[in-house]
């Protein structure tokens, strides 16, 4: 994740050597990021815990989901395919959750508390 005074921008590099070099892949839209999950070598899904973006080719396009609820203070995501993931986010009274989704991420109902 690349930042600026005035904008912040994640972007994706990938590497076919082991970390000697890597290549610029594709921007991720919007105001950057918070965390990146690799499904697999096409879909891709990007998330600041308000606002999720995915792809299906590889970062060629991108769509836009609105997360429902809003994931605030989102630390940690994980999908293990392209429609079941698990978040793990505090909300502003410092309570943590664990929330998951079967639609790419558009909708989370909550596991814990």
């Amino acid at each position: 994740r690349l930042q600026s005074a005035s904008q912040s921008v994640t972007r994706i590099y990938r590497t076919t050597d082991g970390g000697s070099s890597w290549l610029y892949v594709t921007p991720i839209p919007g105001s950057g990021a918070l965390i990146v999950e690799i499904v697999d070598a096409q879909h891709w899904i990007a998330t600041d815990g308000r606002n999720a973006v995915r792809t299906q080719n590889a970062g060629a396009s991108w769509t836009q989901l609105a997360t429902r609820p809003p994931l605030e203070g989102l630390q940690a995501i994980s999908f293990v395919d392209l429609k079941h993931g698990w978040a793990q986010w505090t909300d502003t009274l410092g309570i943590f959750h664990v929330s998951a989704t079967t639609d790419d991420g558009g909708t989370w109902h909550g596991l814990a508390p």
